[in-house]
């Protein structure tokens, strides 16, 4: 709802250039326009999103602080962290990484699906470090958030596939399809 508001030539600056760069983008005076911290965060989000969706990782970390400068509330604060950790860990930065989900936990008050979404992405984190047996107690207890406090069926399929990948990786096997088959029923 936000993007056909957007002038047609931002789209390629949104994705290339810098956060300091929207100036001759236009978009400032489309967030004036709006008045509101929530719109402004929610277009900056967008724009770090399509930033990490064409692998400008750089861009989408600077996208994601910006909201966090305009003064989102907890759970669009914890969100930003966690999609920078996210960010963060796919480029191999995990000390970064980690201490982005800790904060993005610290963010939060009591038990939510975004709590489900950082624990997925700490217990991504330890598997590419190495340590499964986190990695999967961390999976469960994600997955279990998630089923509780109601998050989406691709969120509880993320949390099963990835738990499938550290069994695999522990060749447990029969765990690792039983894990598969359950993030096929979700998807």
């Amino acid at each position: 709802e936000l993007l056909p508001q957007i002038p047609e030539h931002v789209g390629e600056q949104l994705v290339d250039g810098g956060v300091g760069d929207l100036d001759g983008a236009g978009v400032p005076a489309v967030a004036e326009d709006r008045r509101s911290v929530g719109q402004t965060s929610q277009l900056l989000e967008m724009v770090g999103d399509l930033r990490d969706l064409v692998g400008h990782f750089e861009g989408a970390c600077r996208a994601y602080a910006e909201v966090l400068e305009v003064g989102p509330d907890a759970e669009t604060r914890a969100r930003m962290h966690r999609k920078r950790g996210s960010v963060l860990q796919r480029r191999g930065d995990y000390a970064e990484a980690e201490a982005e989900l800790q904060a993005a936990e610290a963010a939060l008050v009591g038990v939510s699906a975004e709590l489900g979404r950082v624990r997925l992405w700490r217990g991504r984190l330890e598997h590419r470090r190495g340590d499964y047996a986190r990695s999967a107690e961390l999976l469960l207890e994600a997955a279990r958030i998630i089923a509780d406090s109601g998050g989406d069926e691709a969120d509880a399929a993320e949390a099963e596939d990835s738990l499938a990948f550290v069994h695999w990786v522990r060749q447990e096997i029969p765990d690792a399809r039983r894990h598969w088959e359950r993030t096929v029923e979700l998807r």
